[in-house]
C-alpha cells in the first residue's frame, strides 16, 4: 500500500514521488517542476498546475499516478501572477471544479509635473541683483 504523496528533495530535485508506507522504493509520479497539485477523490489521479508552453503562463494537467500518463486539461489558464507565492492552495471539489487563490499585485506610477524644485541659496542671492 502506497503512502501519501510527498515533495522530498533527497529523492527528487523537482516533482512528486509516492513514498510507500512499508519503506519500499519511492515511485516518481512527476519529475518536472510544477506550481501546485491536488489529488482526485479516486486517489489515482493527480491534478497539477504547471507552467504551460506559453512562457509566463500556467496550465492544468491530470496525471494517472499508476501509469504516469499525463493528460492536458487546459493548456493555458492565464498568466502566472508575479509574486513569491503566485498560487496558494489548490483543491479539487468533486462536481464543482477547483478552488485556489491567485496572488494579485497593484501598483501605480504618479507623475507630478506642477511642483517646481526649491531654489538654492545661491539662486536666491542672484535674484536680488536682477
Amino acid at each position: 500500500m502506497a503512502g501519501p504523496l510527498h515533495r522530498r528533495r533527497d529523492i527528487l530535485d523537482a516533482g512528486l514521488a509516492r513514498i510507500p508506507a512499508d519503506s519500499g522504493k519511492p515511485q516518481v509520479i512527476v519529475d518536472e517542476a510544477f506550481i501546485d497539485f491536488a489529488w482526485a477523490p479516486d486517489s489515482r489521479h493527480v491534478f497539477v498546475l504547471a507552467e504551460s508552453e506559453t512562457a509566463g503562463h500556467f496550465g492544468l494537467s491530470d496525471i494517472d499516478s499508476t501509469t504516469g500518463r499525463s493528460t492536458i486539461l487546459n493548456p493555458d489558464l492565464g498568466a502566472i501572477p508575479i509574486a513569491n507565492q503566485p498560487i496558494r492552495g489548490f483543491s479539487f471539489l468533486p462536481g464543482e471544479g477547483f478552488l485556489t487563490s491567485l496572488a494579485s499585485a497593484r501598483s501605480d506610477i504618479w507623475l507630478l509635473d506642477v511642483i517646481e524644485p526649491p531654489n538654492r541659496w545661491f539662486d536666491r542671492i542672484l535674484a536680488l541683483f536682477r
